[in-house]
């Protein structure tokens, strides 16, 4: 395990990012003994469109990384195997890290499946040194899951994440209190998590390619090029991030999408992959038990031009009905008509818990209540596509039953 700069930050701030090495990949190696030690890749549904959800170290080595079209990583690495995402093992391996990780921190926060921060500041007296903090979480999500995962540690959340990055897999990296703008000064513009590839370019057309080049440049300078956000960068360069760590419990968005094997020009059939991504989603945000103020669409064409849409509903709501009607206006209202589509998408946001569907009758009101409630309890018992209503045609799962 390689251990880095292991001196713990002052009491002033102590903050964890555990980041899972690889890992989907290594759920896979973990399922599947006879993948161990060798190339990995969880990919797409098909070798011309799908992409790479992630990639074990092996085929890393091969530069394989996760957003690579799957054919571009086979060339790069003809040996690896691929195999397809499985949510349901993801989600229950992820059950399994909430509950270590609550055991070590007070304040978790938990950032996707397989991240989350750990707030230790001022319980020292309580766990102990932070640094056996971190390995204690090391240990225990190994004996406990199989999978391994990295640390970092810092007096920030962008630090920590920028420091669980640094070492990977099995690292421990501790950021000095103190010296956050020293640590940072020689890395990549791109290794500060939330400077894109669009605002690296942009910095490196100008000269600036390291991080500590961002606090040689006077501020009004910089903001010829950034406008306000100038302001922020600097601040970023000197490892000042004040966010809290929150243990919001709830996820901020709920989304699924799909990658057509070959581009779809018929409205119907773009329709039909509509109703089932909402179906989708709706039933994640019923599971939930929270209702979406927020619907938006996402729609990539043949020449992998994206745009996407967002409107906010009067009313919060998880029926699928009322979501499929807004994402299918979203979509009719911005995208063009005639030109080949390649990927759709639905995503569900600004959660709450309020009642929904308040416009409509009472009686329609609890008759969609119940007929969403019945579906449910057939795709808890059978699968999320063993039943659909009668417009859902686009991806139904071989066997489906509609209503």
């Amino acid at each position: 395990m390689a251990e880095y700069n292991i001196t713990p930050p002052t009491k002033d701030r102590t903050v964890l990012h555990v980041d899972m090495d690889a890992f989907f990949a290594s759920v896979a190696q973990l399922d599947e003994p006879t993948l161990r030690g060798k190339p990995v890749i969880v990919g797409g549904h098909s070798l011309r469109r799908g992409v790479v959800s992630s990639a074990s170290y092996e085929a890393r080595a091969f530069g394989v990384h996760s957003a690579m079209p799957l054919y571009q990583a086979l060339e790069r690495c003809p040996r690896a195997v691929v195999v397809p995402a499985t949510m349901d093992r993801y989600r229950e391996v992820n059950r399994q890290l909430r509950a270590i990780w609550a055991r070590h921190a007070p304040v978790v926060e938990v950032a996707s499946f397989d991240e989350a921060y750990l707030e230790l500041t001022g319980c020292e007296a309580l766990l102990g040194d932070p640094v056996g903090v971190a390995r204690a979480i090391q240990r225990d999500v190994c004996d406990e899951t199989g999978v391994t995962c990295s640390v970092g540690m810092a007096t920030s959340k962008l630090l920590a994440k920028v420091a669980s990055k640094r070492h990977k897999p099995r690292g421990l990296c501790v950021v000095p209190a103190g010296e956050e703008a020293a640590w940072l000064a020689p890395l990549k513009i791109s290794d500060l998590h939330g400077v894109g590839p669009a605002t690296a370019q942009k910095l490196a057309d100008v000269g600036i390619v390291r991080v500590g080049q961002l606090l040689e440049v006077p501020e009004k300078q910089l903001a010829r090029y950034f406008g306000p956000g100038a302001a922020q960068l600097q601040l970023m360069a000197r490892g000042i991030d004040p966010r809290p760590v929150s243990a919001h419990g709830a996820a901020k968005s709920i989304g699924a999408e799909t990658t057509f094997d070959r581009d779809v020009v018929a409205r119907e059939r773009l329709e039909a992959v509509f109703r089932d991504l909402v179906q989708e989603v709706a039933y994640r945000a019923r599971k939930a038990g929270v209702l979406a103020r927020t619907v938006a669409v996402k729609v990539r064409y043949h020449d992998f031009e994206t745009v996407g849409r967002a409107r906010t509903l009067p009313q919060a709501t998880d029926d699928d009905d009322t979501i499929a009607s807004t994402a299918l206006a979203l979509f009719d209202a911005h995208a063009e008509a005639g030109r080949p589509v390649r990927l759709l998408g639905v995503t569900l946001s600004q959660f709450s818990t309020v009642a929904q569907l308040s416009w409509l009758a009472p009686e329609e009101r609890a008759e969609r209540k119940a007929l969403n409630q019945a579906l449910d309890r057939l795709r808890e018992r059978h699968g999320l596509f063993v039943v659909s209503r009668g417009t859902h045609l686009g991806r139904r799962r071989k066997g489906a039953q509609t209503v």
